[in-house]
Parts: C-alpha cells; structure tokens; sequence
C-alpha cells in the first residue's frame, strides 16, 4: 500500500488572526491596542499566535524562520490528532539555538515525533492486525502533517514571502514526510515477516533436534 496525502485543509480565520499578529511584531507598540469586539476564537488564535512566536524567537519577524514555524505548526496539528488517543501534546519537542532546519531535518523529526506513538496506538486497538493498525495510525498523523503543513503555507503566503526557495523547502519536507511514513510502514511489515521466519525456522531446528533424541534413545533401548 502506498500512502496518499489526504489533502490539506486550514482554518482560514484562525491562520489569518495568527498572520495579523506576526505583521504586527514589526509596528511600533503604540500601534498595538486590543480590539473590544475581539471574539473568544479571536483570542486563542491570538494566544496561540503569541506561543508560537515565542517559541520561535520570530521577534525581527517570522520571515527569517520560515522553517521553525513549518515544523511547529505540523507538530502541533499531529497533536491535536493523538490528542484522543494519547493525550494533549504527546509530540511537542522544545527548539534549541542551532537546530537544523532543512527540509531533510526537519522531515526527519517530524516523522520520528510522530511514529513514536504508534506503540501506544497498537495497545489500544489490538482489534486491529498490524497492517490495520499501520494504515490506520498513518492516516490519523498524515491529517496532522496536512493541517499543519496547510496552516503554514497559510501563514507565509499572508506574510508575502511563500515563495523561491521558502515554497520549494516547504514542498520538499512535505515529500520527505511521507515518503517517511511509507518507509516507516514497510519497515514494521519487514520486522513481522523476519520474525516469523525466523521463528518457524526455530520451531524447524527444534523439532528436528526432538526427533534425532527419540531415535537415540531407541537406538540405547535396542
């Protein structure tokens, strides 16, 4: 089986509030003023902007980080994914000065973040055989990596700077991705076949060494 992006979707009023919040980084403070008709779901958006914006240390603006704000945004929608099966923020890793944000890199740590929990996932649905649980637990993260990597291009595209090299980094992490959760599926059905070989080829020995002792023991007899 192959694995399919199930095409990104993004929630527009809330990647647009995020937006407005990072262009205003850049204006002075006096310009800031809270907006008295602001909505509940303005506010988070705006709260969940300013978290990530710290996280990112995006303070002479996030252009310069396009990368940071990718992988934020794909480990936070894959969260909200687990969240139902694992728990709040089961992926969040902290960022540390000097990471390597390239599209190699980064894809890497999203993929490992993410398949990290598909143990957890196995002991709750041991209904499932192992290629169930495989194509069901992709498509549970690869909705994550859709939202998350939707909701970034959202976020640069409004900034003015989702293009060159910025798109290409952005479309080449995404490709690594799930070529990576492939490579992930085909590695655990390896890992199941190996060991099945490799049990039967004991089960083999054992009965073999079984029968060579009653031969012996009825060659002493005779």
């Amino acid at each position: 089986m192959s694995i399919s992006p199930a095409g990104p979707t993004h929630n527009g009023s809330n990647s647009d509030l995020k937006i407005a919040h990072f262009k205003r980084l850049e204006e002075p403070a006096d310009d800031i003023l809270p907006d008295p008709n602001e909505t509940r779901a303005g506010q988070k958006a705006e709260t969940d902007a300013k978290t990530l914006e710290a996280h990112l240390n995006v303070s002479v603006g996030v252009q310069e980080k396009p990368m940071q704000l990718l992988y934020k945004a794909a480990i936070e929608a894959i969260d909200e994914e687990l969240e139902e099966i694992l728990g709040p923020d089961s992926t969040q890793r902290n960022f540390d000065a000097g990471i390597d944000f390239s599209p190699e890199a980064t894809a890497d740590r999203i993929i490992k973040a993410s398949t990290a929990f598909f143990y957890s996932y196995q002991e709750q649905h041991p209904e499932e055989n192992l290629e169930e649980q495989l194509d069901n637990f992709i498509a549970i993260i690869s909705g994550g990596v859709d939202q998350g990597f939707d909701e970034a291009r959202h976020i640069l595209d409004g900034l003015g700077v989702l293009e060159g090299d910025i798109e290409d980094n952005i479309n080449r992490t995404y490709d690594f991705v799930i070529e990576g959760y492939q490579g992930f599926r085909d590695r655990i059905l390896e890992q199941q076949t190996t060991t099945h070989s490799t049990n039967d080829n004991n089960d083999t020995r054992a009965n073999r060494v079984s029968g060579s002792n009653i031969d012996t023991e009825k060659q002493v007899l005779d």
